[in-house]
């Protein structure tokens, strides 16, 4: 006899799934008497190492021109999407700019001013998003553009790294409708 479990597990799920299976003799012999001469082998146990995965795809969202003399900070929004099919463990992205930058806070982004950021994230349960939402100031001089990069990484084994990074331009010019 073969016997096929087909089971789902939660996108939290880790460690090890174990599932034991035990066989009994239903069927009587010639005497109304069901015998097994060996009840000791009629159990198994099989265990299998769950394998947690988790596909982050990441985007930047900034405007594309900005004046870097206005009174406002620059958006500056990084989406982290986790395609599942795992919770995507201690997360992280990682912002470099071209230029030295401040920002305002916001998710654990450190430190404050330079022209590379680490934001801690931690958890993105599958399926579900996070969103870091910076301003930006001490922004280059007018005529120069802004280019940034982030990369999202996590303890959690992610089969297609192809996505887990973004790009954004911004370029600075005086007078800029922020409207």
């Amino acid at each position: 006899l073969y016997y096929t479990i087909d089971a789902t597990l939660r996108s939290s799920a880790l460690g090890t799934l174990e599932n034991t299976g035990t066989a009994q003799l239903l069927a009587t012999a010639v005497d109304g008497q069901a015998e097994d001469p060996d009840l000791t082998n009629n159990s198994f146990t099989v265990s299998d190492l769950i394998t947690t995965r988790a596909d982050l795809a990441t985007s930047i969202q900034t405007p594309d021109a900005y004046d870097p003399d206005s009174s406002q900070p620059m958006p500056y929004q990084v989406t982290v999407a986790n395609l599942g099919p795992s919770d995507a463990a201690a997360t992280t992205v990682t912002l470099q700019f071209t230029h030295q930058v401040r920002h305002n806070g916001g998710d654990a982004c450190t430190p404050a001013f330079g022209d590379s950021f680490e934001c801690d994230i931690e958890t993105i349960p599958a399926g579900a998003s996070h969103v870091i939402t910076l301003g930006l100031s001490d922004l280059p001089i007018p005529g120069s553009e802004l280019d940034s990069t982030a990369v999202a990484q996590s303890q959690t084994d992610d089969p297609d790294q192809a996505n887990n990074s973004a790009a954004s331009s911004t370029l600075m010019l005086t007078g800029v409708d922020l409207g």
